[in-house]
């Protein structure tokens, strides 16, 4: 099989399980994971995280404790086939965009050179860095836009880690995998 045909067999998989996840747990999980997120981001200022939709992990609990550190906040707007940060403060109002995907009703953008940490989405990650996204290759193109030093973060359900997501030359790594359950620190 091709890494393609690997991955959307894995996204199937991956999407359902996820999708599985009673709202309680999903509730319990997004805290546990703001608490890990935020001590990942402590001396770091802006920080991207995206908004989560369908079974996603929830994001909204997430960005207003990163708020409450005192972070400056950026969301994903999409442009084309790129992501282009802009800014959020907690409890602005949100419209449905682009696939039903949130994002704030005023656009401010948010140089990605300028952001410390991108907490990004995915169907699956493993413990090398790798993650499984929807297909489209928006992260991987905003990781060749930021810093060397910005952190990469998936943040997710502790069920969504794999023992290996193929991956390919343009797939980009993370610095760390968050989940309601560990922290892993993976090598890029």
């Amino acid at each position: 099989m091709s890494t393609r045909t690997d991955k959307q067999a894995m996204r199937v998989e991956l999407t359902t399980v996820r999708d599985a996840i009673p709202a309680e747990q999903r509730d319990e999980a997004a805290a546990k994971v703001a608490e890990r997120l935020t001590h990942a981001c402590r001396g770091r200022g802006i920080v991207m995280v995206f908004l989560s939709f369908r079974s996603e992990l929830p994001t909204l609990p997430i960005l207003e404790r990163l708020g409450e550190a005192g972070h400056s906040l950026a969301v994903p707007h999409l442009v084309g086939t790129e992501i282009r940060p802009v800014g959020y403060l907690p409890g602005e109002p949100l419209a449905s965009a682009r696939w039903d995907i949130p994002e704030p009703s005023e656009l401010r953008p948010v140089d990605p050179k300028q952001i410390d940490v991108v907490a990004s989405p995915g169907l699956g990650f493993d413990r090398q860095g790798y993650r499984l996204g929807y297909g489209g290759g928006f992260y991987d193109r905003l990781f060749t836009r930021t810093r060397p030093d910005c952190l990469r973060v998936g943040i997710g359900f502790h069920v969504q880690l794999v023992e290996a997501v193929p991956h390919s030359s343009g797939d980009q790594p993370l610095d760390l995998v968050l989940t309601e359950m560990e922290t892993i620190a993976c090598t890029r």
